[in-house]
């Protein structure tokens, strides 16, 4: 091995020498060169025999995997890791927001490689991010999770020998929740499809007071109608979601076993699963299907499937929402065109959307009674908690006739007024200085009072005393 400063020419001419240290050496008749980047000798001698060491531990086959992989850019990594993403069949869309975040960490926090990924330089970048912008606990736990998915990659795949996130925690997203769903009653939910049935024509006739609609334009319209209310009344009757409706086929729907099969593609859960459905749907569904439509076709097209604005704006038609016309921005600054600004917040800040559909459903199958168990199974949830607490909207239950079906033995009171207790050892009128005063009657004489095996007494706007026998 030899230790020795490279030499190189200046640029006026001349050689000049470098400060650091290089060192060469031979394993197995191949050459190896490093800088040392180092000026100290002794460092620069220490340095030089550990290479040495690792590259004829690398020579004999026995090299350690995890040196390879720290000595690598974290760009590789980033990259390797979105690749295993895409191959595990993960939607674009949770592609992009996990890589989006990890730039953003990468960005902010600049570690040189996996090896100085560090969690307190995490937890307080997650701590600035939520400072500087105001963000919700929920919309922090997603760059969390993605941080921590990062970590467990390089662990499973023999690059980190720890997880260096392991003590980062989330956050509390349920005392931070900024977006509150609820679910529609029956009489809200048959308004908004009747709204939507109807909506699309008489819209076009009320922006066409002169032309008018021609009937070509009539049938189109009621077409479209036509095609969000059986949407809407789909979606609140099989708890489907909105990118589940949309990729919907013919094919998916079993009208003689009344089932609808979620293939696995479109899926949260990337898993096969088949929803029943209610009588009434399936004959909305047989009348609704062309004559000519294949069985690879979507139930609903592209075109006429309804739009988070146009759900919008038939919640407005509803009377379920509000819109307001804005033409200027927060800085007072014109836009080019007046934008519509929604508002289906209720008194207690509970907001409707398209996935409150799915709570309604949720919701009426507690209403129907239906067992826990089965209400899980049909929401296609993996866990009984999430369809309980999250989708359950307890403001629809009938909490208090629940309460008086409970099969208990019914209690009967006794009200008599005006006679002696027996237990106490006085009677029902009221004591000297009582009625004209009006005062409550002392602690003793309370204590003395509730002395009865079960016998109650209390003061009523009536100044005399009621014994309650239970």
């Amino acid at each position: 091995m030899k230790l020795y400063r490279r030499t190189y020419r200046g640029p006026r001419g001349g050689q000049r020498t470098c400060k650091t240290w290089s060192c060469e050496f031979f394993v197995d008749g191949t050459r190896h060169r490093h800088s040392l980047k180092t000026r100290d000798h002794r460092a620069a001698e220490l340095k030089a025999a550990e290479l040495q060491r690792k590259a004829e531990l690398r020579a004999a086959g026995v090299s350690d995997p995890y040196e390879d992989q720290v000595s690598r850019p974290l760009d590789i990594h980033l990259e390797e890791f979105e690749t295993t993403l895409r191959a595990r069949g993960c939607v674009e869309q949770y592609v992009r927001d996990r890589m989006a975040c990890l730039q953003e960490f990468i960005e902010a926090t600049k570690p040189l490689d996996i090896c100085r990924l560090d969690a307190a330089a995490a937890s307080k970048w997650l701590k600035e991010v939520r400072a500087a912008r105001g963000l919700s606990a929920r919309t922090i736990n997603r760059r969390y999770q993605s941080i921590r998915q990062f970590a467990k990659w390089l662990v499973d795949t023999r690059r980190l020998g720890t997880d260096p996130f392991e003590t980062l925690k989330p956050l509390n997203e349920k005392a931070d929740r900024r977006h509150v769903r609820r679910a529609l009653t029956a009489k809200d939910l048959g308004r908004l499809i009747q709204a939507a049935a109807q909506r699309p024509l008489e819209a076009a006739r009320a922006q066409r007071k002169t032309k008018g609609v021609t009937d070509a334009e009539a049938v189109r319209l009621t077409a479209v109608g036509r095609t969000r209310a059986l949407a809407y009344a789909l979606a609140a009757g099989t708890g489907l979601r909105r990118g589940e409706l949309k990729r919907l086929r013919w094919r998916d729907v079993d009208v003689d076993t009344a089932q609808v099969t979620v293939p696995a593609a479109s899926a949260k859960s990337r898993r096969d699963q088949s929803v029943p459905l209610r009588a009434d749907l399936v004959g909305a569904l047989q009348a609704y299907r062309p004559s000519e439509a294949k069985s690879s076709e979507t139930v609903f097209a592209k075109r006429s499937f309804p739009s988070l604005r146009a759900f919008k704006r038939d919640l407005v038609a509803a009377g379920l929402a509000t819109v307001e016309r804005k033409k200027r921005d927060e800085n007072g600054r014109k836009y080019k065109q007046p934008r519509e600004v929604f508002d289906t917040a209720d008194e207690d800040g509970r907001v409707i959307d398209f996935h409150s559909l799915r709570y309604t459903f949720v919701t009426a199958l507690a209403q129907a009674g239906v067992h826990p168990r089965t209400a899980q199974a049909l929401a296609r949830h993996a866990k009984i908690e999430t369809t309980m607490e999250t989708y359950t909207d307890l403001r629809l239950l009938d909490l208090q006739g629940a309460v008086e079906q409970l099969a208990l033995p019914t209690v009967t009171p006794t009200v008599t007024v005006g006679e002696h207790s027996s237990a106490s050892g006085r009677t029902n009128e009221p004591q000297v200085g009582e009625e004209a005063s009006g005062r409550k009657p002392s602690k003793k004489a309370q204590r003395t009072a509730m002395n009865g095996g079960g016998r109650y007494w209390t003061r009523t706007s009536d100044p005399q005393l009621v014994e309650l026998v239970l």
